[in-house]
């Protein structure tokens, strides 16, 4: 959400969960009318596990990048 600071999927990607080429896949399917979220979307596409996807939501509310020790404002 680009209201809350960093984007998921880049959250996603800059912690090398996923490629950016799979969250752009996501995007397009959003776009396309697919209702799912991203992490929903790569979940299903088997691009990411589970346990990838708490760890972004996490760095995302908590305001730290996932799986580094570089901070994120959110």
């Amino acid at each position: 959400n680009e209201s809350t600071g960093t984007r998921f999927g880049d959250i996603l990607v800059q912690s090398g969960f996923v490629e950016r080429a799979d969250v752009l896949a996501a995007l397009q399917q959003q776009r396309a009318g697919d209702p799912r979220r991203v992490g929903e979307s790569l979940m299903d596409r088997a691009a990411i596990a589970p346990t990838a996807i708490a760890d972004a939501v996490e760095a995302q509310a908590g305001g730290r990048a996932a799986g580094t020790e570089t901070h994120v404002r959110g």
